[in-house]
C-alpha cells in the first residue's frame, strides 16, 4: 500500500509540475510577443538606432511567420530615419577602432560623438559601444600605463614628466598606438618651448 501511494504522489507531482511549467512558457511566450510589441512601437516613435536595434534583435530571433513579417516591415519602414549620415559616421568609427586597435581614433571617436548630430539615445548607445569595444581594443596594460604618463606630462609639462612618458611610451607593443603618443609628447615639447 506505501508503494502505491509513494508513486501515486510522485505521479501527481510529475503532473502538477508539467501543468506549471506548461503555464509558465505560455506566460514567457506572451509576454516575448507583448515585449517584441512594445520594443517595435518604441522604434517607430524614436527612430533611434538604439531602439532600432533591439527592436530587430528581438524580432530576429522570432519564428518565420505572419508576426515577424509584419514587424520586420514596420521597422524597415524607419530604416531611412535611423540610419542617418551621423549614425553611419559613428558606426565607421567604432568599426574602424576595431580595425586598427588605434587609440587616436577611440580619443577621436569620444570627441565627434559630442559633436555631430546623434539622438540622445545614440549618443549614449556609441559612447558605451566605443567604451565596452576599447576595453579589449585598445586598453592594454601597456597602453594604459603609457596613456597616463602623458597625460601627467600635458597636467604637469616639466621635462621629468617627458621623460617619464617616453619611457612609458617605448614599452606600448602596437606600433599605431606608439606612435600616436609619440605625436602627443611632441605636441608637449612644443608648448614646453614655446613657454621658454
Amino acid at each position: 500500500m506505501k508503494k502505491f501511494k509513494l508513486k501515486f504522489n510522485i505521479e501527481k507531482m510529475l503532473v502538477i509540475s508539467f501543468l506549471i511549467s506548461f503555464i509558465i512558457c505560455l506566460f514567457l511566450a506572451y509576454n516575448v510577443k507583448s515585449n517584441t510589441t512594445l520594443m517595435v512601437e518604441n522604434a517607430v516613435l524614436r527612430k533611434s538606432y538604439y531602439s532600432y536595434n533591439l527592436a530587430y534583435n528581438t524580432v530576429i530571433e522570432l519564428p518565420e511567420g505572419k508576426k515577424k513579417n509584419s514587424y520586420l516591415k514596420k521597422l524597415n519602414a524607419i530604416k531611412g530615419d535611423v540610419f542617418t549620415r551621423e549614425v553611419k559616421e559613428a558606426n565607421s568609427l567604432i568599426e574602424d577602432m576595431v580595425k586598427t586597435n588605434s587609440g587616436k581614433i577611440y580619443d577621436y571617436a569620444m570627441r565627434k560623438f559630442s559633436e555631430i548630430n546623434l539622438k540622445p539615445d545614440d549618443r549614449s548607445y556609441f559612447y558605451s559601444e566605443l567604451s565596452r569595444l576599447a576595453k579589449t581594443h585598445i586598453w592594454t596594460p601597456d597602453y594604459l600605463e603609457a596613456v597616463n604618463a602623458v597625460s601627467d606630462a600635458w597636467v604637469d609639462m616639466t621635462e621629468t614628466n617627458v621623460k617619464k612618458a617616453e619611457e612609458k611610451v617605448l614599452k606600448v607593443e602596437l606600433q599605431v598606438n606608439k606612435d600616436y603618443l609619440t605625436e602627443e609628447i611632441a605636441k608637449i615639447k612644443k608648448k614646453i618651448k614655446e613657454k621658454q
